[in-house]
């Protein structure tokens, strides 16, 4: 087949064609080894994790992609354009099913919302923004749940908490305990009630009409069936950074994040031949690009923790990035490249965990898609700033204690800066947030250095 513009493969001149596979948070082995074979079927170059636990492949020829997406479709994995905008999405905690404190596994009940909302996605007054649903195993998972619309908490008795985000990005409880079984009447409501306009109060009584308004049938509790693991090992460990022990006794998963969720070509080669011949495993994919290999023994820990030595140790090396900007015409920037080089770098300078400031960087001015929670973010700026050379710069945003703006670096200037932030930082035996509360004058004069331009005999 031709690949069209409007099917959202291309765009953006030098991304080549760029397919998104949608796993939705969750990959089972065979879905690894697909992953292995079109890396060497296809000559693919360049994948990255997505916020939405997907896996994006670039740089792809079409003859490439039309192979690619035959395969795909073959094995059960639906794929589409990168460029495509849905309207509705749902995510799930990743852990889901294996969380210590969680009151059920949450995971099949996103899984059936995002077959239900298919249907429902033409109806969405979507003037603006995406309806984002975020099924949370407990009261921990909410940190990932900051930007969504409406939120199913699991507690005991096979219920949910229901929480809806009002204007000003806050959640109020909309119910305190509905049975489980009868989210998809949720659903459907916050479906019509999406771009409306109202907010607080107002929300919850037009909620509770129009759910009142649905058919008897429609507010039947459904049945969701969840898969149990049952596996058992006789071997322990001890749990490290990465290692994280499940609620099932002898179970762990192991988490991995890559500078920029820029996956190396290498590492799904590496996992599929590590975790090969292991029963039950699962692959599961967070919001933060974060990504867990779950269901292993204690035996079975040792062969994917050690191919992931490559990737984040510290907090600076697993910043958050935008994985939008990247494919936006109005992009200059793609912040998960450009993450991960800089990461790259910094690593060989073995600075300790917390001394250097989590960051990112934005694909222009606009910050549409650009994480905020960094404690430093290089706004990228369009145009060169008045009395300055010829160039690249950022705006210089520091969000420790509150939005405060450094000053105009070019971008050159980054990698140096945030080299020297660290040295002052580990050279004082501190932390950067602890560091910055006694030294708020010297980080001003600091950034002040490196925000000046380079003279040709610096260059």
């Amino acid at each position: 087949m031709e690949i069209e513009e409007q099917e959202g493969y291309y765009r953006k001149p030098g991304n080549g064609l760029v397919a998104e596979l949608l796993f939705f948070g969750a990959m089972t082995p065979e879905n690894l080894k697909f992953m292995e074979d079109s890396i060497r079927k296809y000559k693919i170059n360049k994948t990255s994790l997505t916020r939405d636990g997907n896996v994006r492949v670039w740089n792809m020829k079409e003859e490439a992609l039309n192979g690619l997406l035959a395969d795909a479709d073959a094995a059960g994995i639906p794929c589409q354009g990168a460029y495509v905008r849905n309207k509705i999405k749902v995510f799930s905690a990743a852990l889901a099913g294996g969380e210590e404190k969680e009151a059920f596994d949450v995971r099949p009940y996103a899984d059936r919302a995002r077959e239900f909302l298919k249907d429902q996605e033409e109806k969405v007054k979507s003037t603006h923004g995406i309806l984002k649903f975020y099924f949370a195993g407990q009261e921990e998972d909410l940190h990932e749940a900051g930007d969504c619309d409406m939120v199913f908490v699991s507690q005991e008795e096979k219920t949910f908490r229901v929480l809806v985000r009002d204007e000003k990005g806050e959640f109020f409880t909309l119910a305190q305990k509905t049975e489980a079984g009868r989210f998809l009447s949720y659903l459907q409501v916050a479906v019509q009630l999406y771009n409306t306009g109202l907010t607080g109060e107002t929300y919850r009584g037009a909620f509770w009409k129009a759910m009142g308004e649905l058919e008897d049938a429609q507010r039947e509790p459904v049945e969701v069936a969840s898969a149990e693991v049952n596996k058992t090992g006789s071997g322990n460990f001890t749990c490290g950074p990465r290692i994280i022990k499940q609620k099932q006794e002898d179970l762990y998963a192991v988490e991995c994040h890559h500078f920029g969720g820029i996956v190396p070509i290498a590492f799904w080669m590496k996992l599929a031949k590590a975790i090969d011949g292991y029963e039950d495993i699962v692959l599961r994919m967070d919001r933060g690009m974060n990504l867990f290999v779950c269901n292993l023994l204690a035996e079975e820990v040792h062969k994917p923790l050690d191919v992931m030595t490559e990737a984040a140790f510290t907090r600076a090396e697993k910043s958050s990035v935008s994985d939008r900007c990247g494919l936006c015409v109005h992009g200059m920037v793609d912040p998960q490249v450009f993450v991960s080089v800089l990461l790259k770098e910094m690593r060989k300078l073995r600075f300790y965990d917390g001394v250097l400031p989590t960051f990112t960087i934005s694909g222009c001015e606009r910050c549409c898609h650009t994480v905020p929670d960094a404690n430093l973010v290089f706004v990228t700026q369009s145009e060169t700033p008045e009395g300055r050379k010829p160039g690249r710069y950022c705006r210089v945003k520091l969000h420790v204690d509150g939005n405060t703006e450094l000053g105009i670096m070019p971008q050159q200037n980054i990698a140096e800066y945030l080299m020297a932030v660290g040295a002052m930082v580990q050279s004082a035996e501190s932390d950067f947030t602890t560091w910055y509360q006694n030294n708020k004058e010297l980080m001003v004069k600091l950034t002040g250095l490196y925000c000046q331009d380079k003279t040709e005999e610096q260059e």
